[in-house]
């Protein structure tokens, strides 16, 4: 592939097993943003167990992509089943999207820099469900940056259900955050998720303005955690600019 394979609504992607989609490792041979993307669509979904390759290991120098799949205003649309290996940053970047399901898929995300495996922004009513995640950075990130568009708006109904995860350097399974100035980070659930290896389990950066409220973690099992199991930080940042708002943070359930 050498340009972004550009989904369309009401139409079904499958890949068979034993396909491949794969971005050729030479830095100016794919001007994409991503590999599939996911914009201005509705009940779109790639499905099947092929493998989206994005050969991010062998990218020597600028960086010729950044996201596995992306979306940008997705609507009851879904990831079913496929494989996103080797990233060139994020396997799965979810933005600005409404009833978005990502099941059974697994993102294998370390090329030896920092990569996320899936980050949900200006998102409401997704589901994950039944994913093997492996990535170098957070498994999951709410609200760390944006989209193309620049698109803000409060996350709101997540559920991570039933998945797998393994982080191999920094960051946490789950992290809850904002660096952009949404009103709200609210109503998620994470629950029956087995953490092999992270860092941390859970992180609350509630560090422009959004308050994060009304979180469950229910059923968790972290095997192995080499930092800390939960960090709640409100904090002026240093590293980027800040705009003046602090959040705050409410309503955390730990059950079993």
């Amino acid at each position: 592939m050498e340009t972004t394979l550009w989904m369309r609504s009401n139409v079904n992607v499958y890949l068979a097993p034993g396909a491949v989609l794969q971005v050729p490792p030479r830095e100016d041979a794919y001007p994409g943003n991503q590999i599939i993307g996911f914009y201005d669509v509705t009940n779109a979904r790639l499905t099947g167990r092929g493998v989206i390759y994005g050969t991010g290991a062998q990218q020597s120098g600028g960086r010729i992509y950044t996201h596995g799949i992306h979306t940008e205003n997705a609507q009851s649309s879904s990831v079913e089943e496929v494989m996103v290996l080797d990233p060139a940053i994020t396997g799965m970047r979810i933005v600005d999207a409404r009833q978005f399901t990502v099941r059974r898929a697994i993102i294998l995300a370390d090329h030896g820099g920092l990569s996320d495996g899936i980050d949900i922004d200006s998102s409401q009513d997704v589901t994950i469900d039944g994913a093997f995640i492996y990535s170098s950075d957070d498994n999951t990130s709410l609200g760390g940056g944006t989209g193309v568009r620049k698109t803000i708006k409060d996350i709101e109904r997540l559920r991570v259900s039933n998945c797998i995860m393994y982080q191999t350097r920094s960051g946490s399974s789950f992290k809850i955050g904002t660096t952009l100035p949404q009103n709200w980070v609210r109503n998620l659930v994470y629950e029956n998720v087995d953490i092999i290896q992270a860092p941390q389990v859970a992180a609350f950066y509630p560090i422009q303005g959004a308050n994060i409220d009304t979180v469950l973690l229910r059923n968790i099992t972290a095997e192995t955690v080499t930092q800390r199991i939960l960090e709640f930080s409100i904090v002026v940042p240093n590293w980027e600019t800040w705009n003046g708002r602090l959040g705050y943070i409410h309503n955390i359930t730990l059950q079993n």
